[in-house]
């Protein structure tokens, strides 16, 4: 009962971060303008999938964790041009 119940609440979670969130990181990163929403936008996503590989069996978590890796760059680079001490910047370099 209770490993239904997870699976299933896993389930949901996957389909809410594939469906919607990424997507819609997605359409706003592309909208984005400066540093600011770049390095935020990215950095969400990279939370993204970084959720979402927490969920993932084998390959599939591998590539994943790749793309991840790869969003947190792009953030922790976007952030560099804010000030030492915005909170943003400072987020992105804790990743």
């Amino acid at each position: 009962m209770i490993r239904y119940e997870k699976d299933t609440i896993e389930g949901d979670i996957l389909a809410l971060i594939k469906k919607d969130a990424l997507p819609m990181l997605e359409r706003l990163l592309s909208w984005a303008e400066d540093h600011e929403s770049k390095a935020l936008y990215m950095k969400l996503k990279a939370d993204c999938l970084r959720y979402l590989a927490e969920m993932l069996p084998g390959k599939e978590r591998e590539a994943v964790v790749e793309d991840a890796k790869y969003a947190y760059e792009q953030a922790r680079s976007e952030s560099e041009y804010l000030m030492s001490t915005h909170s943003l910047r400072l987020a992105c370099a804790l990743n």
